[in-house]
C-alpha cells in the first residue's frame, strides 16, 4: 500500500527484477485502508507516513487503521523521524542553518513541525511521545530502536568493514538503539509493538 502510484510502480520494478512477488499492489492512504479487511495481516509495516501526519489526530488514526487490519497477536513495525534529526543534518551537511534557518529551528522545537526547502512539511517526533501514541492505540511495546545506531554521520570506516568486524559494529549498534538515553540522536526511530 502506498499513497503514490509511481511508488507502486517502483515497487512493482524492483521486485521484478530481484524475482520476488507480491501478493498485490493498492494505492491508499494511511487514515483509509478501508478496502483492507481487518483481523488479516500477521506484520504491519507503517513506514513513512507518520513523518508526513502533521495532526497528532492523523497519526493515531494511521496507527488505528494497522491496528484494525493487524490480527490478534499480530506485529506492527512503525517508523518515526526524531525532533532533533533535522539538527543532525544540519550540523553535518549545513551548519549555517542555525543561523540562516532560526525560525524553522524554533518552531521544530516548539511543536515538531517543520516545512522547509530540503524535506516536505514533516511532524518530528519526541522520543519520550513513541510509546504513548502507539499504547493508546492498544498495542503493547515489544521495542523501540534508532534505527541508524551511534555512529550515525560517522560510520563510513565502519561500512568499509566486512565479516566479524562489520557483524561486531551491526550487534553493538542494535543493542546501543535499544537505549532510550541513545533514542534522541538516532535519525529514526522503530517502534515494534503487538496487537
Amino acid at each position: 500500500v502506498d499513497l503514490s502510484q509511481a511508488e507502486l510502480e517502483f515497487a512493482r520494478a524492483r521486485a521484478a527484477e530481484l524475482e520476488v512477488e507480491l501478493a498485490g499492489y493498492m494505492c491508499a492512504n494511511a487514515l483509509d485502508l478501508g478496502e483492507l479487511p481487518a483481523d488479516s495481516f500477521d506484520v504491519v509495516l507503517l513506514m513513512g507516513p507518520l513523518y508526513h501526519l502533521l495532526e497528532l489526530g492523523e497519526r493515531r488514526r494511521a496507527i488505528r487503521q494497522c491496528q484494525r487490519i493487524l490480527k490478534p497477536g499480530g506485529v506492527l513495525c512503525a517508523t518515526v523521524i526524531t525532533r532533533y534529526a533535522p539538527i543532525r543534518w544540519a550540523a553535518a551537511l549545513n551548519p549555517e542553518w542555525i543561523v540562516a534557518g532560526r525560525e524553522l529551528y524554533d518552531a521544530l522545537l516548539a511543536t515538531g513541525r517543520m516545512s522547509g526547502p530540503n524535506f516536505t512539511d514533516a511532524y518530528y517526533a519526541h522520543p519520550t511521545e513513541i510509546r504513548p501514541l502507539f499504547e493508546d492505540a492498544g498495542f503493547t511495546t515489544l521495542d523501540i530502536i534508532g534505527v541508524e545506531g551511534v555512529v550515525a554521520r560517522l560510520e563510513d570506516r565502519v561500512n568499509a568493514l566486512d565479516g566479524e568486524m562489520w557483524q561486531a559494529w551491526v550487534e553493538m549498534n542494535y543493542q546501543i538503539g535499544k537505549d532510550p538515553a541513545m533514542h534522541g540522536a538516532a535519525d529514526h526511530l522503530l517502534y515494534v509493538g503487538q496487537k
